[in-house]
């Protein structure tokens, strides 16, 4: 995923998910919310975020804590929806508008790209609106597996394990995947 680098001088709290289903799960939190979450190791994200933004600092801030517990009962099927702040003030204005269109998005639920560009009130952007799922900073707590193409088709996913990791995802909420197909 490319997204803007973080401000010169923002520290973030890492912590990490070892063994999920979908295999680690690294999160990132300044004290105002979440700023990223990669399916892949913790240090893949410190590559990311850069070694001398991570603070070490005891304790991490609570939201970091809450997301590792409300990803973890997600995961395991016990938790539908999500209570976390997200630092918005990092993610471009556009970006910003899909994204918070995508988070209305109920489990379970899908829609297309063309009908989330009409959710956020950007009609005819199915294309850009593609392109903001893939950089999405902070993917299931803003589920852009939910966002499929018009017909159904699972259409990219960004994220580690890529299509898998979508039709898993979809298939935890209660989808039938054929061939990589809404069923």
């Amino acid at each position: 995923m490319s997204n803007p680098p973080l401000p010169a001088g923002m520290k973030v709290w890492i912590q990490t998910i070892s063994s999920s289903p979908l295999g680690a799960i690294s999160l990132a939190a300044s004290q105002n919310g979440l700023v990223r979450i990669e399916l892949a190791p913790i240090s893949e994200l410190v590559d990311e975020i850069g070694e001398q933004r991570i603070s070490v600092q005891k304790p991490a801030p609570a939201i970091l804590n809450s997301a590792v517990q409300q990803l973890e009962a997600y995961l395991e099927g016990k938790r539908k929806d999500f209570d976390l702040r997200i630092e918005w003030n990092l993610i471009r204005a556009f970006d910003q508008t899909i994204l918070r269109a995508c988070q209305q998005i109920p489990f379970g639920k899908v829609v297309s790209y063309g009908q989330l560009g009409t959710m956020a009130g950007k009609p005819h952007s199915a294309r850009a609106v593609g392109g903001v799922m893939a950089r999405n900073p902070i993917p299931l707590v803003i589920p852009c597996h939910r966002v499929v193409n018009a017909g159904g088709g699972l259409h990219g996913y960004s994220a580690r394990g890529g299509l898998n990791t979508k039709s898993w995802l979809l298939q935890l909420e209660g989808h039938t995947i054929v061939d990589q197909k809404l069923g």
